[in-house]
């Protein structure tokens, strides 16, 4: 099975491009914007400590979901996106109510690839799964307010520095001009002087 696509995207071509060593990603009304989605999901999980951050999701293969009709199992969840994802892409689990050993019908997600995960939140988002609308949304570690605040914290932190060794460099650069103008104004008094 292909892969679905958000509404109004036509194709994704995701053949391999020589000249690049990539896959190219065509722009036919939307397909860039679900890989640009998909981008930004990963620099919000595993990417952020490669630049020096938190993650604020889990994972950008795994997304929440919710909302999901007590007599569905997590195996006809995971057939339900097995269907359009192909075979043994996504994993569901469930969280269980100790006490009735039922779902409380929310869970998460995991899919093999990103770009799965992604697609999944904006095409089946509010689809009837069951006799209930599943919702599905980023999968965010509980603390992630404090997270993202301490993010943009060092985000401040690493652009005042930078701003502040410009001006040093900018400083440094004036006054090596300024001693080479006066060390030029000397050399004339003194070739005036010696006239």
């Amino acid at each position: 099975p292909s892969l679905p696509l958000p509404s109004g995207v036509r194709s994704l071509d995701m053949r391999w491009s020589p000249r690049r060593n990539t896959k190219t990603w065509k722009r036919l009304s939307g397909a860039s914007r679900l890989k640009e989605l998909t981008t930004e999901r990963r620099l919000m999980g595993d990417k952020a400590r490669k630049i020096g951050e938190r993650p604020i999701i889990k994972a950008p293969a795994m997304i929440s979901i919710r909302n999901v009709c007590p007599t569905m199992s997590e195996l006809d969840v995971e057939y339900y996106f097995e269907y359009h994802y192909g075979a043994t892409s996504v994993y569901c689990k469930l969280e269980k109510d100790k006490k009735t050993k039922q779902h409380k019908g929310r869970g998460y997600l995991h899919f093999m690839h990103p770009l799965y995960a992604t697609s999944a939140m904006l095409t089946f988002n509010g689809t009837m799964l069951g006799n209930q609308n599943i919702a599905l949304g980023e999968y965010f570690y509980p603390d992630w307010r404090e997270r993202e605040a301490e993010n943009e914290r060092r985000r401040k932190e690493r652009y005042e520095a930078r701003v502040a060794a410009r001006e040093a460099a900018i400083r440094e650069i004036e006054e090596e001009d300024r001693q080479a103008e006066e060390e030029a104004e000397e050399a004339e008094e003194k070739e005036m002087v010696a006239a």
